[in-house]
């Protein structure tokens, strides 16, 4: 939409250009820079549907959580775990050699992947959501946690190399499609 406060299917079809793009320009156009999904999403989305039962999965405190600087994290010992939450699709294209993928979406339901008897440093791109998982982390009984105050631009940034994956078996951001066709529009 144009910034105006309401719209009709009509004024769309005659005005807006990403309605003359076919599908998959489409698709891609939508989901370029599509945010990550929020901590626990996968979780909470499976409790309201019905499928699971976690309420837990909702960060409910802000447990106060360790921050490392980049320097610290290169100094890490050999047994830290490097908990990587950013989206796959991110992860692939730079992350710290040796850090593990476990998106802050699905975080909750993966805990058991996570050892309680190491020490955990959470990362992403610029530092804020592996502040939210870490405190998520604390919150669900993890006690050697912390956060990496800057991400993985600022690691670059710096000249520190970063590790790359595989992206061919890496999902686009998640974007449902359906089917108006009460409207013969598909």
């Amino acid at each position: 939409m144009d910034g105006r406060p309401s719209t009709t299917i009509g004024f769309e079809r005659l005005y807006n250009p990403l309605l003359y793009l076919e599908h998959d320009p489409f698709i891609s156009r939508l989901t370029n820079g599509v945010p990550a999904r929020p901590l626990n999403m996968s979780a909470i989305e499976a409790t309201n549907h019905g499928l699971a039962g976690m309420p837990q999965a909702m960060l409910r405190t802000t447990p106060a959580v360790a921050k490392i600087d980049i320097d610290a994290l290169e100094r890490r010992s050999t047994d830290t775990v490097v908990v990587n939450v950013c989206e796959p699709e991110k992860y692939a294209h730079g992350h710290v050699s040796r850090a593990v993928n476990l998106p802050q979406a699905d975080l909750a339901l993966r805990l058991g992947e996570l050892p309680r008897d190491r020490l955990l440093l959470t990362i992403c791109r610029s530092g804020s959501r592996s502040l939210r998982a870490a405190q998520f982390l604390k919150q669900a009984g993890f006690d050697q946690v912390a956060s990496v105050k800057v991400g993985t631009e600022t690691w670059h940034g710096a000249g520190k190399r970063l590790a790359f994956s595989d992206t061919s078996g890496v999902d686009e951001p998640r974007i449902m499609e359906s089917t108006w066709v009460h409207a013969g529009v598909s």
